[in-house]
């Protein structure tokens, strides 16, 4: 399927324009978190960790967990892409896959 050229421009620059709107919105605030001390204790056993949230969490989620190693998995749709994007430049693995299509796939890799 041919893309049309807005498609392909806006997944060059909305991604960009996320991640430096979001980390000058995040420089402004105070984050104070809970319950490190478990996440603290898991990591000192070099466990792997499966996270979830909800959407409306993934504007912040991605912004706090940006410096840790992780997989994130997005969905495989057209609109999948500018999360994917965004995931990429702020430091995760991305797999592709949801629960219909592919998700199997994608946690197995």
């Amino acid at each position: 399927m041919k893309e049309g050229y807005l498609y392909r421009i806006s997944l060059q620059i909305i991604p960009t324009l996320y991640v430096w709107l979001t980390s000058l919105l995040f420089l402004t605030c105070r984050i104070k978190t809970h319950g490190q001390e478990y996440r603290d204790q898991l990591d000192s056993q070099n466990v792997p960790i499966v996270g979830s949230f909800w959407h409306y969490s993934i504007f912040f989620i991605f912004y706090y967990l940006r410096n840790d190693s992780g997989v994130v998995m997005v969905s495989a749709s057209k609109d999948g892409e500018y999360i994917n994007r965004v995931a990429r430049k702020m430091g995760f693995v991305t797999v592709r896959g949801s629960r219909k299509k592919g998700g199997m796939q994608a946690i197995k890799s």
